[in-house]
């Protein structure tokens, strides 16, 4: 697989043609996120957020429901008249989504890019892997010290860990720290034993967690709560 390198070395150039139209990056979710984040900002020369020309959604299964909003999203023209960009993570892809992805993918339209995060590229049909550029997108911080010591921890010594998330005026990088420490301690065990449900479980319960985290509505502190006892010891 090419480096993770690559993906950066391909938008930052800017040059006509250099960026390829489907990327599949397997890693940890919330790692390749916010690393891809970066990234595409960089090309786009501008902040992603409200740019009605980026689409970024995650699922726990991507079905065909969700490919053909996809694909109906897609076949819109842009807005800027520049670049559009469409990330979608997920644990898994059913094959009937996959196929749709596959006719997607063929004719795709000039200045659009997909993006698929996935924890295993083995999760998805070999027809489709042909059709994407592959990277493996490992390395980068390592996990907190927070998201260590809670992983090892018992459910009632987590709840302890967990406190200083819960407060006020907590700093938003503890919590992505922490968070995404969680991930990719997941993500590499889930690597070396893909058979143990529980593994599989624990990602998804995570992936809620996160999903739910940046609600202002939110109750953070149940949301952790959760998470302290849905999680194996490790």
């Amino acid at each position: 697989m090419p480096s993770a390198k690559l993906i950066t070395e391909l938008v930052e150039s800017g040059e006509a043609g250099a960026l390829h139209h489907a990327y599949t990056l397997i890693g940890a979710p919330g790692e390749v996120l916010e690393r891809l984040f970066t990234t595409l900002e960089k090309v786009s020369a501008g902040t992603l957020a409200g740019n009605p020309d980026f689409y970024s959604a995650r699922h726990d299964v991507f079905g065909i429901n969700e490919s053909r909003e996809l694909s109906t999203r897609a076949a819109n023209k842009s807005f800027a008249g520049g670049k559009r960009f469409y990330i979608i993570s997920a644990e898994s892809f059913t094959i009937e989504a996959q196929n749709a992805l596959l006719k997607l993918f063929e004719e795709p339209t000039a200045g659009t890019h997909f993006f698929i995060i996935i924890p295993q590229v083995e999760r998805l049909l070999a027809t489709l892997r042909s059709r994407v550029v592959i990277i493996n997108v490992e390395g980068g911080e390592k996990e907190s010290d927070l998201a260590q010591k809670f992983i090892t921890a018992s459910p009632a010594t987590r709840l302890k860990l967990i406190a200083p998330l819960t407060e006020d005026e907590v700093d938003p990088q503890l919590a992505r720290n922490f968070f995404t420490g969680l991930e990719k301690a997941l993500h590499q065990r889930i690597q070396n034993n893909f058979t143990d449900k529980s593994l599989i479980a624990a990602s998804k319960e995570l992936s809620r967690v996160q999903k739910y985290w940046n609600d202002p509505a939110a109750a953070r502190r149940l949301l952790l709560e959760h998470l302290a006892l849905a999680l194996p010891k490790f």
